[in-house]
């Protein structure tokens, strides 16, 4: 519960005054596993302490195993982006988002991760595409509005090309 309660959005500012409690849950989560009872919501719950604490590589490796263990799933997916984004990891997070959305095309929140994806690694008109295709599905998202907003002017020059969701989400406060 100590975890759940702390959770960061990716992109977020890290907010440290936890990290005490949050460090001692991941410890008590890792002798879990290491009594051999590996769950995929072991491995979440680890990658998303490591998250909460600002360490997104060790978030990666966690959230990677969860996704391992427990086969596609649009939330652990969604996170990994997020995730991978942070990291610069653009490609990879392309090609996660592609193949997650693929499973449920019509899901504005994937399709907006998916412009986000696209959006930071250059492809300016794929993410202008998808967002619009996620806007269809849910004209009121706010999240996909702003995106849509962002990448635009992307594309028309007046505001630079994110290379992580740190640019990007510096940017939505802009």
């Amino acid at each position: 519960g100590l975890i759940t309660t702390h959770l960061r959005t990716p992109g977020a500012p890290v907010d440290l005054s936890a990290s005490v409690e949050i460090q001692r849950a991941i410890e008590q989560l890792e002798i879990v596993l290491d009594r051999g009872e590996e769950v995929w919501r072991t491995h979440w719950l680890i990658g998303k302490g490591w998250h909460a604490l600002g360490n997104s590589d060790k978030a990666l490796a966690s959230l990677q195993r969860a996704l391992a263990l427990k086969g596609n799933d649009p939330v652990i997916t969604r996170e990994l982006c997020g995730i991978l984004l942070e990291l610069g990891q653009s490609q990879e997070a392309v090609r996660l988002a592609e193949e997650t959305t693929g499973n449920d095309p019509l899901n504005a929140e994937l399709l907006g991760n998916l412009s986000a994806a696209y959006l930071i690694d250059g492809q300016v008109t794929a993410a202008q595409k998808t967002v619009r295709v996620a806007l269809k599905q849910a004209p009121e998202n706010q999240v996909n509005l702003t995106l849509s907003k962002l990448i635009d002017e992307v594309a028309e020059g007046s505001r630079p090309q994110p290379r992580s969701l740190f640019d990007l989400t510096s940017a939505v406060q802009d």
